[in-house]
């Protein structure tokens, strides 16, 4: 759990500060935890990082091969074409 809410935290503030403004004290204060505790759960800052950036390209890969999916089993251009506005649609929201 602990590790979930260090990357949640860490995100919000890449986010907000970008990499280099995002300090491990910070995140630490973010999950109510002491910054060396950070180590038991991640190297450093951009394991941090990396994990995130992988996490999120996995759901995007995994969306993507869903949609595809859903393409395939569709037979009309015009369905399609739904699917794919459907898809840009929800993504707008995340």
């Amino acid at each position: 759990m602990t590790r979930e809410n260090i990357k949640n935290a860490a995100l919000l503030l890449f986010v907000k500060d970008g990499y280099e403004g995002a300090r491990l004290a910070d995140i630490a204060k973010a999950v109510n935890i002491k910054t060396p505790s950070i180590y038991f759960h991640f190297d450093n800052k951009e394991a941090i990082f990396t994990e995130l950036f992988d996490d999120m390209k996995n759901k995007k890969m995994a969306r993507v091969t869903t949609l595809r999916q859903k393409l395939q089993e569709l037979s009309t251009a015009k369905e399609k074409l739904f699917c794919l506005y459907n898809d840009y649609a929800l993504r707008g929201y995340e």
